[in-house]
């Protein structure tokens, strides 16, 4: 028994006839929607029903189990795979009863692993079902408790959730920062330099931060009037700066570790511009299973879930010695990986190859365009990992004149490492040749004038970044948690970052002013921890869920709760929606301070 489809296809062809491989196609069970089902009075026991949908595939699954001698669940290695597990064999429990189970986790699905798990199987972990249930209930109490007070102070139909109410806030609060922004006016000072070949040099000004009232104090100094700065903010000089202090450092930079979910997202959207659930929809289907040209079905990577960045001293040492005989052996990295601070996930490798002599280059035709360029990153950033440091000199150079201290740096690589296996641009640099008391012709102060800007609004990649390092969510349900807020119509999308609505802006108004410590960092991080250390057998669900469901109720029991003015903007929250109508007669709000406050949206 598996997931999917393409993941039963794949391990048919390596089990021949003596098995029957079937596919559930997901979850066949859940709680219902139509009530709460979660019994808060009997440790918060709860109610399944089979999803409607799925009546037909149960009844075929109970039909195939019937007819079987022994049942491998071979759902995915995790939480939710595992609660899979749970629910497969508990189906028809008397009939379960009279069967041999075994539990299967394929953390690569290759021939040879396959072959090797169904002889060497796991065991059913309860710790991991509880923790994933504990999470089903946290998430069930809060969306069924508190989206009803959305629907009696704002709008029918709303929703909150506890992960994503969190990025929803987020983002709010980034969009308040954009407006409430006043820009500052600053400069970017340099003295330039041409060299014997006609090169120029920039060394930049060392005077610290530069805003309107140093700029004039630094013209004073020079005895230049502003007014005879010509239009590219230049003035020519004729003077020689002395060089004060020359600094060499040799410098060595160490490849990233091969990905894990949360880096696997992050940079698919950052280099390729994929949205999360692009990227582990295609990373689901080369690890389920792809039909090579002129070869056999076979799982491309690694299971693309995981927190770990481990990986095995078998798969090192093959690795080692493919980078050698690709690039020789100074291009050679570590010979050993520190497995990862994530207690939990370690059984788990990095997303990584299966078949590490597989280049991408030589399965091209057998892939989607996509598919290619999300293994191609996979590959490379494996090998990468197990390479050697990239190694150079920066120099650093200060030079003092007209009063002031004036600095250049310069790095020159020397060997190129871990980046060998990257198209980009080759280093060209040289280091200066001054000794320290050289003097240096200068013939024109260059003056950039800048704006100080607001903090960018979040993509993809950075609600990743900030959803990792602050622990909310898991990296398995990233992507679903940023999807979840566009399909309820929280935040709209521009040129890939993201913006809160109008709607999203009253929802997450309503929310802060009336359960703030839900939606605090440091909360939901906790939670995952308490997740975590069910997981371990440190913790229970009832330990977890009892003072949670206590704080929810006496939150919304005992304090009155504030409704979100109509009138109030949700944006900045100091204008006033107004409504106008537009040429065409559709009806606009929009806030009383606008152009200052961007607010708009129709009704």
């Amino acid at each position: 028994m598996v997931e999917s489809p393409a993941k039963a296809k794949t391990i048919q062809s390596y089990l021949g006839n003596n098995f029957q491989v079937y596919a559930t196609g997901g979850h066949i069970v859940d709680l219902p929607t139509y009530k709460l089902a979660v019994h808060v009075t009997k440790d918060f026991a709860i109610d399944k029903e089979i999803i409607p949908k799925k009546k037909k595939s149960v009844e075929a699954i109970i039909q195939k189990i019937q007819k079987a001698d022994t049942i491998y669940v071979a759902t995915d290695p995790d939480r939710e795979g595992e609660a899979i597990a749970f629910d497969i064999k508990n189906l028809d429990p008397s009939l379960s009863a009279k069967k041999e189970w075994i539990r299967v986790g394929f953390r690569e699905i290759t021939e040879q692993t396959v072959q090797d798990k169904i002889l060497n199987p796991d065991s059913f972990n309860d710790r991991i079902r509880q923790s994933q249930e504990t999470r089903r209930i946290l998430d069930r109490l809060f969306g069924y408790l508190v989206s009803p007070l959305l629907w009696k102070k704002i709008a029918q139909g709303l929703s909150a959730g506890r992960v994503q109410s969190v990025l929803l806030k987020w983002i709010c609060e980034r969009e308040k920062k954009i407006l409430d922004f006043k820009p500052e006016e600053y400069f970017d000072i340099d003295a330039l330099h041409l060299d014997k070949n006609n090169k120029l040099i920039k060394f930049s000004w060392l005077g610290g931060d530069i805003v309107s009232k140093p700029k004039v104090e630094f013209w004073k100094k020079l005895r230049i009037d502003p007014s005879k700065i010509d239009e590219k903010n230049s003035f020519p000089i004729n003077d020689n700066f002395k060089i004060i202090d020359i600094q060499i450092k040799e410098t060595s930079e160490s490849p990233q570790s091969a990905f894990k979910t949360s880096t696997l997202q992050e940079t698919a959207a950052k280099v390729l511009g994929f949205p999360p659930k692009k990227t582990m929809r295609l990373a689901q289907s080369l690890y389920e299973g792809i039909d090579l040209v002129g070869g056999k079905r076979t799982g491309l990577i690694t299971y693309p879930r995981t927190d770990s960045t481990r990986i095995s001293s078998k798969i090192v040492k093959s690795a080692l010695s493919i980078i050698e005989a690709k690039l020789g052996k100074r291009y050679m990295g570590r010979e050993s990986i520190a497995k990862s601070s994530n207690k939990i996930q370690d059984a788990h490798e990095a997303i990584r190859p299966t078949m590490l002599n597989l280049a991408p280059d030589d399965i091209k035709n057998s892939l989607s365009n996509d598919e290619f360029k999300l293994y191609d990153l996979i590959w490379k950033r494996f090998f990468a990992s197990l390479s050697a440091n990239r190694t150079g000199k920066k120099s650093t150079t200060k030079l003092e004149g007209l009063g002031e201290n004036w600095k250049l740096e310069v790095f020159l690589e020397l060997f190129d490492g871990y980046l060998r296996w990257y198209d980009r641009k080759s280093n060209d640099q040289v280091l200066p040749t001054w000794k320290i008391g050289d003097s240096v012709k200068i013939h024109e102060i260059s003056i950039e004038v800048k704006f100080t800007e607001p903090p960018p609004r979040f993509n993809y990649a950075s609600l990743i970044k900030k959803m990792e390092s602050t622990g909310v969510g898991r990296p398995s349900t990233y992507s679903q948690s940023i999807e979840i807020l566009s399909e309820r119509k929280y935040i709209e999308w521009e040129k890939k970052f993201c913006k809160p609505t109008g709607l999203g802006s009253q929802v997450n108004l309503f929310l802060v002013q009336n359960f703030a410590e839900f939606l605090e960092d440091d909360f939901t991080k906790n939670l995952e921890s308490d997740l975590d250390d069910i997981e371990n057998g440190e913790n229970s669900k009832s330990q977890v869920l009892e003072p949670f469901y206590q704080n929810l109720q006496t939150r919304i029991k005992n304090q009155n709760l504030s409704p979100v003015s109509k009138n109030l903007c949700p944006i900045c929250e100091q204008g006033f929606v107004q409504r106008k109508k537009d040429r065409k007669g559709k009806l606009i709000a929009y806030c009383s301070r606008y152009p200052e406050c961007e607010y708009g949206e129709y009704l």
